[in-house]
């Protein structure tokens, strides 16, 4: 079971440089395959709306900064990031930061993976390693992994 789906990448705010990486030692505690990833995120829009029913991992709530009374939730997707422009593919994750400003567009994601050279590179394909679904609707067509 694999969902290929076509993302482009547009620029972030910097803010994920600064936050994952304080974020990360967090998360690699309960979730450690993602030990030696960036410290900082790939922004994508896919073709069409994502839904993260079913994530591989959920963070319990972390503390990450002072502000956070109860803390924030992470879900984790293993993905695999396809860079058609060079021939490659990397293991990723879907990042899903339950307070991030990119759960307002359901289009939009972040992926964390090992430093990759994405200055020249503005198509993607991400292919996510299990069980989604595409639900077909006429004016809105959307995909929920579960």
């Amino acid at each position: 079971m694999m969902t290929r789906l076509k993302a482009k990448r547009f620029p972030g705010e910097g803010n994920a440089s600064r936050t994952v990486a304080i974020q990360l030692p967090f998360i690699t505690e309960t979730f450690p395959e993602i030990r030696g990833c960036h410290s900082g995120t790939i922004n994508l829009e896919f073709e069409a709306p994502l839904i993260v029913a079913c994530p591989d991992h959920r963070t319990p709530p972390i503390k990450w900064k002072q502000s956070l009374e109860v803390g924030e939730v992470f879900d984790l997707v293993r993905v695999s990031l396809e860079i058609p422009t060079k021939g490659t593919a990397h293991d990723a994750w879907l990042y899903v930061a339950h307070r991030s400003a990119h759960r307002k567009n359901l289009s939009r994601h972040e992926l964390i993976a090992p430093y990759l050279n994405m200055d020249t590179v503005e198509e993607l394909g991400v292919v996510i390693k299990r069980r989604c679904i595409h639900l077909p609707y006429r004016h809105n067509p959307v995909y929920v992994v579960l």
